[in-house]
């Protein structure tokens, strides 16, 4: 069985992750870490987290990066009230 990489994810490696631009550079940078994470998931993670710290977009509070690094699915809080 797999091993999640999830749990090896501190909000600094996050933080470092919402930077990236591409999957294989969050491939590198998790290898550099000795974290194995696969092109798919790599993908997931560039979708919802690529870019988010390089844009006005308000970014995901140190709780939520504590709770997303943890494997829950999160949505920073000034995006919740534009989805009701």
């Amino acid at each position: 069985m797999k091993e999640s990489y999830k749990k090896y994810l501190t909000p600094e490696i996050m933080k470092d992750i919402m930077k990236m631009k591409s999957a294989e550079e969050i491939i590198k940078y998790a290898a550099e870490k000795n974290i194995q994470i696969d092109a798919p998931e790599a993908e997931k993670l560039l979708e919802k987290f690529a870019g988010a710290g390089n844009d006005s977009k308000s970014p995901l509070s140190a709780k939520e990066l504590d709770g997303v690094a943890g494997g829950e699915e999160c949505i920073p809080s000034s995006q919740r009230a534009k989805q009701s």
